[in-house]
């Protein structure tokens, strides 16, 4: 019974760490005046790579199977995206890296967290 119960655990352990896989990378490029363009973006999810628009406020994708809404808040570090049949997916903001492309360019990147009480 016990190794039973062990093998079931651990099958849990590897599908929660599969299922938290999803990523976007946003370029942002600012100029002198500090108008900053994020639509530069990759969208990583289901083991797949896709070009998104990634300017605060929420798209629509038509090319993402099973994806039909990303919102990204810029202001809260934060975003999500909904999955037909699935529960909310959470992405926060956990890196930036300062690039030197033109006059001004970071990329940032977040990744899938668990929904926190307050998520958009």
């Amino acid at each position: 019974m016990r190794f039973h119960l062990a093998a079931v655990l651990a099958t849990l352990v590897v599908t929660c760490a599969a299922a938290n896989d999803a990523k976007l990378v946003a370029n942002e490029y600012c100029s002198f005046i500090f108008f900053c363009n994020r639509k530069s973006a990759k969208f990583h999810y289901d083991g797949k790579t896709y070009d998104l628009n990634a300017s605060n406020g929420c798209s629509y994708p038509r090319h993402i199977p099973g994806v039909y809404e990303i919102c990204v808040d810029w202001l809260a570090d934060r975003g999500h995206f909904k999955v037909h049949g699935e529960p909310l997916h959470c992405i926060d903001h956990s890196k930036t890296d300062i690039k030197g492309c033109g006059d001004f360019c970071n990329v940032h990147t977040f990744d899938e967290q668990p929904c926190r009480r307050g998520n958009s």
